[in-house]
């Protein structure tokens, strides 16, 4: 009689069971078509920021965006923050350029010779400073109307900068007596 009773348990907990999976089957049924709109609003949000960011630029077209894969879109955004960051950099090097160029002609510097030499005296005592030097540098600059070959400056015409510093003499400390010495 117990195993009559264990097997209507049985039948009843696999009645459960099978009703519990088939209305989660059901469940699943309803909600997939709102999770995948879901999935494909955040897709073509993503594609819509990387179209964004990439308007100066020459990008792909729409079909080339929906077809992507993860992978290549990925790499586009990693690709996105460096150039991002190369073109802040770019920037930031220009306003250095352009407030040292200010600089030097608000110093009476007018010529691109004139501008060189300053720079070049201002790096020698920047160099003094830091290392300690003192005495006398050879330095040697002046203006080319070509670049060196290899130098990588380009074949334009215009005037190139060239200085040399072929030697520096150590500053030598200089000791004083403590005063508990004299005494």
């Amino acid at each position: 009689m117990a195993s009559k009773e264990q097997k209507k348990l049985q039948k009843k907990k696999k009645r459960e069971k099978e009703n519990r999976q088939q209305t989660l089957r059901r469940r699943e049924e309803l909600r997939a078509p709102a999770r995948e709109e879901r999935a494909q609003r955040k897709a073509d949000k993503r594609i819509d920021k990387l179209q964004k960011e990439l308007s100066d630029y020459q990008t792909f077209s729409a079909d080339a965006w929906k077809d992507m894969d993860e992978e290549k879109m990925l790499q586009l955004e990693k690709n996105v923050q460096i150039l991002r960051g190369l073109e802040d950099e770019w920037q930031e090097e220009v306003n250095k350029k352009a407030s040292l160029n200010k600089e030097l002609e608000s110093q009476g510097h007018g010529t691109l010779d004139e501008k060189l030499r300053a720079v070049s005296q201002q790096t020698i005592e920047q160099q003094k400073a830091e290392v300690g030097m003192s005495g006398s540098a050879d330095c040697r600059m002046g203006l080319s109307p070509k670049p060196r070959t290899g130098a990588g400056l380009g074949t334009k015409g215009g005037d190139y900068a060239e200085v040399s510093v072929t030697k520096a003499e150590p500053k030598t400390p200089e000791i004083k007596p403590d005063d508990e010495e004299k005494s």
